[in-house]
Order: C-alpha cells, then sequence, then structure tokens
C-alpha cells in the first residue's frame, strides 16, 4: 500500500509514549465504565494481560484450509475478496478463497489510524492466510475491524483465563500459545473471535499477494462501506526480494516517509556507506518499528514489513549500537522470530509455508495494547 497521508512527526511521536498511551482513558480518549450486562471471568488475584492474550497466533491446521476443529474459516465472503489482486498466481480463486484460514489475530483497544492526534478506535485484526495441506501459501488477506471496548477488553480477559487454564503465565515471547495447542483450547479460542466478529464493523483490507518464485508481493489496500468496498482505485505497492541471503529490497513506488532505510535494503549499497550512515539508517529503521512513532496509517505498508529483514541484514553485516529511540518495555519479552536473516521473510503476523514468523513491530504494538488493556481492565476491578 502507498501511503498517501503525512506521516507523524517526530516531535509529536516523542510526546506519545508509552505511558501516554496509558493515560488515554484517564484523558477521556477511551469510553467511560463498562455496560453492567457485560460479564467479564472471574481471574485470580495477580492475573495480567500478557502478549499472547492480545495477539493470538494459531499453529497451522494439517489439511486444506480451517477443516478441522479450532481454527476460523474464509470469515469474508468470497465476492468481497474477489474485488482483490487474485493473492497467489498458481492457484484458482475458488481454491483460494476455500483454503482461507485465520492464521494470527490481535486486540487493539486503542488504534489511531492518523497519528497520536486522531480517534482512538478499538480494533481487532484478523490475519487470513490459504493452507493447503498443512503449509501456508506466502500471502495474505489483513481484515480490519472496528469494535466497541468492551468487547475488546471482555475477549482479552477471556483469553487470559484460556491462557491460565492451560498453565501458562504469558511470560514469554510471542509464538502459539500452549492454549492453543489443544483442540479444545483452539476452539475457545475460536469463540471468543468469533464473539468479536458479532459486535464487529468491517473498515479495511490489506492484501498481500506473492508472485514470482516467492520472491515478490504486492501490497494493496480497500476500504469498506457497510461491508461493501468504497469505490476508487486501490492504492498499491510492490516490494521485491531476490534473494534469501544478501539482502537486494525494492520497494515501489518508494516510501516518502522521513524514516525511510532505503540504503539498508541493498547489501553491496549497504557496505559501501559510512558505518555513521549505516547506524542512522538502521536507528530509522527502528523508529517504523517503534508504535510510538508510527501507526499502519502513517507508515507505508512495504516499509513496515520490510524493517526486520533490514535490521536483521544490517547486524550482520556491522557492529551497530542499540537505538536509541527503539521500542522498549520494562515487563514484555519483545523478542521476535528468528527468521530474518532470510530477507524473504517479509510476513508481519503469519506464516510463510510452515514457518511462524512475527516481526519486531507486531511484538511492540502487542505490548502497548497489553499494558493499555491491563489498565482497563484494572480500572474496572476485573484484574486485582
Amino acid at each position: 500500500m502507498v501511503d498517501q497521508r503525512a506521516p507523524a512527526s517526530r516531535k509529536s511521536a516523542k510526546a506519545t509514549a508509552t505511558s501516554l498511551f496509558l493515560a488515554a482513558a484517564a484523558a477521556g480518549c477511551l469510553p467511560g465504565a463498562l455496560p453492567v450486562d457485560d460479564v467479564f471471568p472471574e481471574l485470580p488475584a495477580g492475573a495480567r494481560v500478557e502478549l499472547a492474550d492480545v495477539a493470538v497466533a494459531w499453529p497451522l491446521p494439517g489439511g486444506t484450509g480451517a477443516s478441522e476443529p479450532g481454527f476460523l474459516g474464509p470469515i469474508l465472503d468470497c465476492d468481497v475478496i474477489s474485488v482483490f489482486e487474485a493473492l497467489t498466481r498458481d492457484d484458482e480463486p475458488a481454491a483460494l478463497c476455500g483454503a482461507l484460514t485465520v492464521t494470527a489475530a490481535r486486540l487493539d483497544p486503542c488504534f489511531r489510524e492518523f497519528g497520536p492526534d486522531s480517534v482512538c478506535q478499538p480494533q481487532l485484526r484478523l490475519s487470513l492466510q490459504p493452507v493447503f495441506e498443512g503449509s501456508a501459501r506466502d500471502a495474505a488477506l489483513h481484515a480490519f475491524f472496528d469494535v466497541d471496548e468492551a468487547t475488546t477488553l471482555r475477549a482479552a480477559a477471556q483469553l487470559i483465563a484460556l491462557r491460565l487454564g492451560a498453565g501458562d503465565d504469558g511470560r514469554h515471547a510471542l509464538g502459539v500459545s500452549p492454549a492453543l495447542t489443544t483442540v479444545e483450547g483452539r476452539e475457545a479460542a475460536a469463540a471468543v473471535i468469533t464473539e468479536v466478529l458479532g459486535r464487529a464493523r468491517l473498515d479495511h483490507i490489506t492484501e498481500i499477494t506473492v508472485h514470482g518464485g516467492n520472491a515478490a508481493w504486492t501490497f494493496e489496500e480497500r476500504t469498506f462501506v457497510d461491508g461493501v468496498v468504497a469505490g476508487g482505485e486501490a492504492r498499491q505497492q510492490h516490494l521485491l526480494s531476490v534473494s534469501p541471503a544478501a539482502i537486494d529490497i525494492s520497494i515501489t513506488p518508494v516510501s516518502a516517509s522521513p524514516d525511510e532505510f532505503s540504503l539498508l535494503l541493498n547489501d553491496e549499497t549497504a557496505r559501501a556507506a559510512p558505518l555513521a550512515d549505516q547506524q542512522a539508517a538502521f536507528d530509522r529503521a527502528a523508529r517504523v518499528e517503534n508504535p510510538d512513532f508510527y501507526s499502519a496509517g502513517t507508515i507505508d505498508c512495504a516499509t513496515c514489513h520490510a524493517a526486520a529483514p533490514a535490521r536483521a541484514a544490517a547486524l550482520g553485516r556491522s557492529t551497530l549500537t542499540p537505538s536509541p529511540e527503539g521500542f522498549t518495555s520494562a515487563r514484555h519479552d519483545l523478542t521476535s522470530s528468528a527468521v530474518f536473516s532470510d530477507a524473504q521473510f517479509i510476513h508481519a503476523f503469519g506464516y510463510r509455508l510452515t514457518t511462524l514468523t512475527i516481526n519486531q513491530r507486531v511484538v511492540n504494538e502487542a505490548a502497548v495494547s497489553a499494558d493499555l488493556i491491563d489498565a482497563r481492565l484494572t480500572d474496572e476491578g476485573v484484574l486485582r
């Protein structure tokens, strides 16, 4: 997707550190007391919101599509999907639609699409991928649904209860939760997400199509009004990564962000640059991964997805220092997937064939969402 909106300024982005996200509820940016008819599970004292409670990764089903219990199926009507380019060049559209499976889900209690001063909207995000015989195509549909705050908070509380019931304290790196390793656990998680969808409104879909032998991807975004695709041209952006080894990535159209880091996207070019220039580009990529600086609405898709392999390649070729404006968390394990030394891993939260991919941006966003929901559930007495 090509972002046609102005990126958040560094000055205003810095002013919205995670602590200020938590102050949003007190400032009236989020709704007040929850409706009395919203029943929350009874949680033990000391329970808290962890990464897995706001970012849920499913294991891959062994078959094709959501053919096994506990997996969420296409969710989206095939007519809706048909407005996009085919997810792959090799599969029939009907087969792709039938194979679509939810591989990941995220709860965001306060998505600010246009930057730190824009309206706060709770949101459910689903990653749907075509799964054939236990392997996901290197493509995805990302569906964004607007939901109400009470539904979002109750879903998080239900996921906490599910996680604790599986004996998982959640204080570890993000991945497939032990709670979803059983059919019963997957069915329970699917029921939570299904309930959220029952109160949700489809807002927009971002698609990643794959072609060129799993070396080229197209990002496309379309918005929806009352479940129907809005008029006008879709925004598109293309990413080509020709080698899994030495990084050689091209993005068209190029990013207009002041934090673009194209220097890091070609190994030969980066090696020829002064170390100070490499460090500066490395730091810009860290800002792209930091939700205190950018939202999905203020940075172009390809740049956001390329940040993880770019930073991995940079660390592999040079001795660089930690980025001063990289995202940090005092209580969450921010470890991301150890796959990005392969420059063709460009997915944020989903599978490349059979390998789960979770990039740094997703982990960082999950930490912000977890802390914000934790504060609200504490305010409501659900957590104590």
